[in-house]
């Protein structure tokens, strides 16, 4: 059996006699089908918080913690969302945001890695989009506003936005095959092929394996202020599809057991939007 929008019930609300403004109370599928037809019946926007101007809080991060005084050797997680309300809303045209919180009282330890990002279409079987961040860093970018307000979308009109480089500084993200910093960081990226032939895996923690030589992106955090956001985005794209799309992302986040980042709803590590 169908199932049918309702909303406010009202026993009274038949086709002809009710007006759009009351049409919510019309249980009647064929009812609702005439309303339809006469273009008498609401439409309605589906909720998709990377639309939002809050973003999209990544949750389930895995977040590994240590003591030892390098950058970390340990395989990179990956993490999966459904991109199909966004695109109702937004089209199939946009960027991708990302924007790192620094999460940790002790702000160095707040050296959060991205690998490699893919759009995929077909449920996750066919790559539209893909960046692999050991060659093509380059095509993504920092904003020149950074800091504590810098928590929604709307917070960054006012950015430029300039290329990702391996020479970048603090308060941006930066691309390196190792950040030289102590509990925090990757040893080295992921294997390039995830920017054009091989699918990310879905959501999993320590699914993908270092290559020691290979670049990455990630937020420079040594003299940063904690609590502030540190944004890039992606090149503008065309997806090829508008159902059935999927973002996942490869990610490496480690920090110090002692005074490193979180991330919880009060201090939300990563917030990921499209627009």
């Amino acid at each position: 059996m169908a199932k049918w929008e309702g909303g406010v019930i009202s026993k009274d609300a038949k086709y002809r006699n009710t007006s759009n403004s009351s049409a919510s109370g019309v249980w009647n599928p064929n009812d609702q089908l005439r309303h339809r037809a006469a273009g008498n019946w609401p439409t309605f926007t589906l909720s998709s918080p990377m639309t939002d101007d809050t973003g999209l809080w990544i949750e389930p991060l895995y977040i590994i913690t240590t003591t030892t005084s390098a950058d970390n050797t340990a395989n990179y997680s990956t993490f999966e969302v459904s991109m199909d309300n966004a695109i109702a809303n937004v089209g199939t045209t946009g960027r991708l945001y990302f924007a790192v919180r620094v999460t940790a009282t002790t702000t160095y330890y707040n050296d959060f890695v991205l690998g490699a990002v893919q759009v995929l279409t077909s449920n996750g079987s066919v790559i539209d989009e893909a960046w692999s961040f050991d060659d093509e860093y380059n095509q993504w970018q920092n904003a020149s506003l950074y800091g504590t307000s810098r928590s929604t979308l709307s917070s960054m009109s006012g950015a430029t936005w300039s290329t990702i480089a391996s020479g970048g500084s603090v308060h941006y993200f930066k691309a390196a095959t190792g950040t030289g910093s102590s509990r925090t960081g990757a040893a080295g990226g992921i294997h390039d092929g995830y920017g054009s032939a091989t699918i990310i895996p879905t959501t999993s923690n320590s699914a993908l394996a270092q290559y020691g030589a290979n670049y990455y992106i990630y937020t420079e955090t040594s003299g940063a202020t904690h609590g502030e956001y540190i944004w890039c985005r992606s090149p503008s794209f065309t997806i090829g599809a508008a159902s059935n799309v999927l973002l996942r992302f490869a990610y490496h986040a480690c920090t110090s057991t002692s005074g490193g980042m979180v991330n919880t709803e009060a201090k939300p590590l990563l917030t990921v939007w499209y627009d």
